[in-house]
């Protein structure tokens, strides 16, 4: 499958993947936890998978949350002009993307340099 928001390669058993938003400082959006989602959750039925190592393009591991994004987008800020429903939305794919996380059969490292800020740290 073809990524975006992220890098995948692999070596053997071990996956490598890959915030790949290094503009953003790999902020996370609606789109970035949609893929570590899909990407994780996929990992159930991918028995080549032994290890998954987990880390971010450019500078930083992760900014946390994309304070940049456009209205009606899945916003990841608490502002005063998102409706209770989008904030629940973004509530659940973050729930979704760590849930997925957890669950891979395979082991995970995260390979952490620079920021590892809010979301960052989940």
């Amino acid at each position: 499958m073809a990524w975006s928001t992220l890098q995948v390669d692999r070596q053997d058993s071990i996956l490598h993947v890959w915030l790949d938003r290094p503009e953003k400082r790999n902020a996370l959006n609606g789109k970035v936890l949609e893929e570590i989602a899909d990407l994780f959750g996929g990992l159930q039925r991918d028995f080549q998978s032994r290890v998954v190592i987990f880390g971010g393009r450019g500078p930083s591991f992760c900014g946390g949350a994309d304070l940049g994004e456009p209205p009606g987008s899945a916003r990841l800020r608490a502002s005063s002009d998102a409706t209770d429903r989008e904030r629940r939305h973004v509530a659940q794919l973050g729930l979704r993307a760590c849930r997925a996380i957890e669950e891979a059969e395979a082991v995970t490292l995260a390979r952490i340099h620079g920021h590892a800020i809010a979301g960052g740290l989940a």
